[in-house]
This record gives C-alpha cells, structure tokens and sequence, in this order.
C-alpha cells in the first residue's frame, strides 16, 4: 500500500471514530416504562441468586435542562418490607431537553427475602437555578415481575 494511501485511511478511520456518537438504547427499548411530566424512566430486570440487577434509561421529557439527577431502587417484599436497595447517580450530570442516559444498578436481596415490587425515587434540580434551586423528586411503585407501562 502506498504511504499516501496509508495515511488517508488513517485519518478517515480517526476522524470516524471521533464523530461517532455513544449510543443510548432509546426508552421504548426496555419492556418497563413510567413518564411523568418531567422524567421517563423505563427498565429491565433480571433477577438471579440473591440479587437483582436493573437495567435502564432515563429521559428528560421536562422544558428544562435538569441536572445532579439520581435514582434509587428499593426493593420490597409482599408485605411491602424493604429487602434490597440502591442508589444511581446518572452521567451526564447535566440532561438536556430530550436527552436520554443509561443506569444500571444490581441490588442484593436480603437472605430468604423475596423482592416482589420496586419503589423508584428520582431527585434532580433545574439547571438554570443553579446552587440556590431547590430538589425536585417523584416516586413511583412496580411490581418486579411483568410489564409495566404508565403514563402520568
């Protein structure tokens, strides 16, 4: 191959790795979703022995730029007693209009507990508050198993 040619090939293979974008599964690529006014959230589950992993994304649907957005799973039993919970804190920091970001968090259950439902709690603020805005949040309960679609 000749070294022009060589070189050519290499800049165009760079230059296309630059302007790729990372891909973010769409929300309606998870079986799981509720929307709010401000915030889609949609998810899979797996469970396997002693634990149970979520998989998901996040979309703002709100007017605004939101921002330090975190997510927490809880998991519960049939009698509602909390048996697992954990925390995502979800990167970018900053979500535009329409954005759309990953999480993933995998929860151990508490021995001989049976995880039945999810509480989803959601925190963020508003960019354009800056440090004096105040949290905005939402929760919303599921059950773990089957498909859950909920437009509020």
């Amino acid at each position: 191959m000749r070294p022009c040619t060589l070189i050519a090939v290499l800049i165009a293979a760079t230059l296309a790795g630059c302007t790729l974008p990372a891909t973010v599964p769409p929300v309606q690529h998870y079986p799981n979703r509720v929307s709010y006014y401000d915030l889609t959230v949609s998810w899979k589950v797996t469970r396997s022995a002693g634990k149970v992993a979520i998989e998901g994304a996040v979309a703002n649907t709100s007017y605004y730029y939101i921002r330090d957005l975190e997510l927490t799973a809880t998991l519960l039993d049939a009698g509602g007693k909390e048996v697992g919970e954990k925390t995502s804190f979800i990167i970018p920091s900053q979500l535009a209009i329409d954005e759309t970001a990953p999480f993933s968090m995998t929860i151990p259950v508490t021995p001989g507990a049976v995880a039945e439902r999810i509480r989803f709690f959601y925190r963020y603020r508003l960019a354009g508050e800056g440090p004096s805005g105040f949290p905005r949040f939402q929760d919303f309960e599921v059950p773990i198993d089957g498909r859950t679609y909920l437009l509020r």
